[in-house]
């Protein structure tokens, strides 16, 4: 597979079986771009393994292209790229431009092909790195670090150099099931992407010794995850207990084909501001067309505005679905605007929304409270699910923060204590901002199922 007149770092002939299987997977072929997954446990040479495949498409595959290897910070590309680098590739078939982090490969044809080593951490969080060139080959290492999909979003489309005999792109990380899961997932499941799979054990040139040691430092989970290689929950995912699977409507999931239904009332839980998250619920039979005594509230639409106010929302509500029998909201309800002087009640009251405006204070603004009352209504001790998400949802101006991306991503922060914040917030350094959805999922779930000792599904405020 690798002419390059250089050897293995392990071995004298060839790569081992699982690099063998990622650079047979990388180098496949087929129409547009090629992607394949390394998802493996540590040491099991995924680094080194995207090198391989860096290096077969710069001097065999692609000559002369531009190539790009992008790691999650620029001391990781110095760290653990060119260390590597410099230390299994001879010098004399490359040169190094270090200011302008810049590899030069050198071919049989005589000619360079580019090779840039990138950090995907910016301080400008605006600033988008990877649009404007055209790579032929992209490696992606660690991606799972990256606190949101937009660096992979934005230099995907970028792989389209017109003279590139293959369009390649190669990913390889330890698993974790934030984004990057279900990234993974998806190009495979739509045909697009190849998932190989190692452990740590996978590795004939890892100490054995080593791993054992490591080993005696990780609880079960964390060493199926880190040495294993298996995609798992850890306690680090929020709503654990949240079900979407999408072969399953309740109540053996969180899904529910109720949709919209404008002869029905419906409840607003909202977190307030610019930047905000709204749902809108509707309180409906658990089986849809018959008499039940069990029932669920069904978010059936939700706003997730960058730049909306509360007047601008309220109207776009009203227009589309009519006044609501309810709002449920923070406690910043009677805050002023600085523009205007107004609050968000008199906003409410001049949009006509004449009804029941809820702010949740007192005892129920603890955040421990609402998380608790939240998640029991997704599932609780009895295996009753109060929570549902409509398989219709509507999202308006969608920014990838809504009520199922935070099912899904929300996970608590690997490093504690969290500066006394209970849940974790990402806005301001960059994230998607979740939790504008999940304060209004948590505001709504906190008033409409109040903790009294019992199951969520036994208790409900009435309908007002």
């Amino acid at each position: 597979m690798i002419s390059l007149g250089w050897n293995s770092p392990w071995d004298s002939e060839r790569p081992h079986r699982r690099q063998q299987e990622f650079l047979r997977a990388a180098f496949r072929g087929g129409n547009g771009i090629t992607i394949t997954h390394m998802i493996g446990g540590r040491g099991v040479s995924k680094t080194t393994s995207m090198m391989m495949a860096l290096l077969e498409s710069a001097v065999n595959r692609n000559q002369g292209l531009p190539h790009l290897w992008s790691a999650p910070t620029v001391d990781d590309c110095t760290m653990n790229f060119i260390q590597r680098w410099e230390e299994y590739v001879p010098s004399d078939l490359y040169r190094q431009e270090k200011a302008k982090r810049i590899i030069w490969i050198r071919n049989s044809k005589g000619s360079s092909t580019p090779i840039y080593y990138r950090g995907r951490d910016i301080s400008n969080q605006k600033k988008e790195k990877g649009r404007g060139p055209e790579w032929a080959f992209v490696a992606f290492d660690e991606l799972r670090q990256d606190p949101t999909d937009k660096e992979w979003k934005v230099t995907l489309p970028s792989v389209r150099h017109p003279k590139a005999k293959q369009l390649i792109v190669v990913t390889g990380s330890t698993p974790i099931k934030n984004w990057f899961y279900h990234m993974v997932k998806s190009t495979v499941e739509s045909g697009a992407a190849i998932e190989i799979n190692g452990t740590s054990w996978d590795n004939p040139y890892q100490d054995g010794k080593n791993i054992e040691i490591q080993m005696a430092d990780c609880d079960p989970l964390w060493a199926r995850q880190e040495h294993y290689g298996e995609w798992i929950s850890l306690g680090s995912q929020v709503w654990y207990n949240a079900n979407l699977d999408q072969t399953k409507n309740w109540p053996h999931s969180n899904w529910h084909p109720h949709t919209f239904d404008r002869s029905l009332p419906f409840t607003v839980g909202c977190d307030l501001g610019v930047r905000s998250g709204w749902i809108i619920w509707q309180h409906v039979s658990g089986y849809p067309g018959m008499m039940d005594s069990q029932t669920v509230d069904v978010a059936v639409a939700e706003f997730t505005p960058n730049d909306g106010d509360t007047e601008k929302v309220t109207a776009e509500i009203t227009a589309e679905y009519g006044f609501p029998m309810r709002v449920i909201c923070g406690s910043d309800l009677d805050t002023r605007s600085i523009t205007n002087g107004q609050t968000s009640a008199m906003i409410f009251r001049d949009a006509g929304w004449l009804c029941s405006i809820v702010p949740v204070r007192g005892k129920l603004a603890a955040k421990d409270l609402q998380y608790l009352a939240t998640k029991r209504c997704l599932e609780n001790a009895l295996h009753q699910r109060t929570m549902c998400i409509s398989r219709g949802i509507k999202t308006h101006e969608p920014h990838h923060r809504g009520i199922v991306d935070v099912l899904n991503l929300d996970s608590w922060p690997e490093k504690c204590p969290r500066s006394g914040e209970f849940l974790p917030k990402d806005k301001s350094s960059g994230g998607p901002g979740l939790e504008d959805i999940r304060d209004a999922m948590m505001y709504s779930m906190t008033y409409l199922h109040p903790i009294r000792g019992n199951g969520a599904g036994l208790m409900r405020r009435d309908a007002e």
